[in-house]
């Protein structure tokens, strides 16, 4: 018993400090290789949004090769290989001569990365009880949201420094994140998941995995626009914002996720998964309304809501993934996620190409974008009530 419990610690700790890391690494690449790609080499705002487009398109497949081939030790030790090698990739943004050469780059990175992080959270998952799953990643989640706020902060910071000065900090971040996860200890779990076996409880756990990657994925394409490359040059833009500016912004939204997302996922796991789906689906909705408002504050506020409700999905969306599904389970929810993103940083590209050229308001799109959400997060509700014969696993 004691070894298990030391073994479930070692895994929170060093998911933990990977999540932080990592993400960090990641993230302080991001604004480098989006103002350079669209002030050096003259990207269109379409090019834009195609740069987290081809990044998730290439996640996706990754995501769902990590949960069904997942072996373990050896998925570990892949995932520790993919994140030393999506480091050596961010270096070579510094060669990058073409808006081709950089789109190939981000699609090796959302491959390398999205089996990375999918082994991650399986291992992650899989060591801790049902009971504080959804805490547990609540957490992981918010480490990498402390990364990407300070990755923000550090931008702001070099923003005057040569490119490939920020992308060698993010290299070393890399680097430093393969070697945690080469040392988390990976449960056995069997490729395919239960919930609950044969008949009814089968079908209702097949079910609510179903009405989750409705949510995820309607949520994650119509909010995507707030984590996408374009963003950075819509508030920029659109606001006269500095590139500094830009940046804290960023990071001062990303922080409220916090609170907010330990909050629900605490009440989730002790009171009502379906009322923490309810509240994701109105602070998402409200967001989106409120983003697309000419008035700054307004849109700033928006900014919160979005990030606060969107990503306070995602912890628990992967608990009731591995609860029900077991390490497919998470594969499919993260492809789901990366879909929708994907499609949603592509139509962005296109959206702000438009509202440039002031052929669209971005509120007409927002108004049945906020509708869509909130009936996924409704179609969720039910599934999670109709759940309660289901048998989980991995209790």
């Amino acid at each position: 018993m004691s070894v298990m419990r030391e073994r479930v610690g070692r895994n929170v700790w060093l998911a933990l400090a990977a999540a932080f890391i990592g993400v960090f690494a990641f993230r302080l690449s991001v604004p480098v290789v989006a103002f350079y790609t669209r002030m050096v080499l003259e990207a269109s705002a379409i090019s834009m949004g195609a740069l987290m487009a081809v990044f998730f398109a290439a996640r996706t497949p990754a995501s769902i090769l990590a949960g069904k081939v997942y072996r373990g030790g050896l998925s570990v030790a892949l995932a520790s290989l993919c994140l030393g090698l999506a480091g050596v990739v961010t270096l070579l943004y510094a060669l990058a001569g073409s808006v081709g050469f950089v789109l190939i780059l981000r699609l090796l990175q959302g491959l390398l990365m999205g089996f990375a992080w999918t082994v991650v959270q399986i291992v992650l998952g899989a060591s801790v009880p049902r009971r504080v799953r959804g805490t547990v990643y609540a957490v992981y989640f918010a480490s990498g949201v402390v990364a990407f706020s300070a990755a923000n902060a550090v931008y702001a910071l070099m923003a005057q420094c040569q490119p490939i000065v920020v992308l060698g900090v993010s290299f070393i971040g890399f680097l430093a994140c393969s070697l945690l996860v080469a040392g988390m200890e990976a449960p056995v779990l069997g490729g395919r998941g239960g919930g609950g076996g044969r008949g009814r409880a089968a079908r209702i756990a097949l079910g609510v995995i179903v009405a989750v990657s409705v949510f995820v994925f309607f949520t994650r394409l119509c909010t995507a626009f707030v984590v996408s490359d374009v963003t950075y040059v819509y508030l920029k833009e659109v606001y006269g914002l500095s590139r500094a500016s830009v940046a804290e912004l960023f990071a001062a939204a990303s922080a409220i996720e916090i609170p907010v997302s330990i909050a629900l996922s605490l009440f989730a796991d002790r009171v009502s998964d379906r009322v923490a789906v309810l509240l994701i689906g109105l602070l998402t909705s409200a967001g989106l309304v409120a983003f697309a408002s000419p008035n700054f504050l307004v849109s700033c506020c928006g900014l919160f809501l979005l990030v606060a409700g969107s990503w306070s999905l995602t912890p628990l969306s992967r608990k009731l993934a591995l609860t029900y599904k077991q390490a497919e389970g998470i594969g499919y929810v993260s492809a789901v996620r990366s879909v929708g993103i994907m499609l949603s940083s592509l139509a962005a590209g296109v959206v702000y190409q438009l509202f440039e050229e002031g052929g669209v308001s971005l509120l007409t799109l927002t108004l049945p974008a906020a509708g869509t959400v909130l009936a996924s997060s409704l179609l969720l509700v039910y599934m999670l009530g109709r759940s309660v014969d289901a048998v989980a696993v991995n209790q």
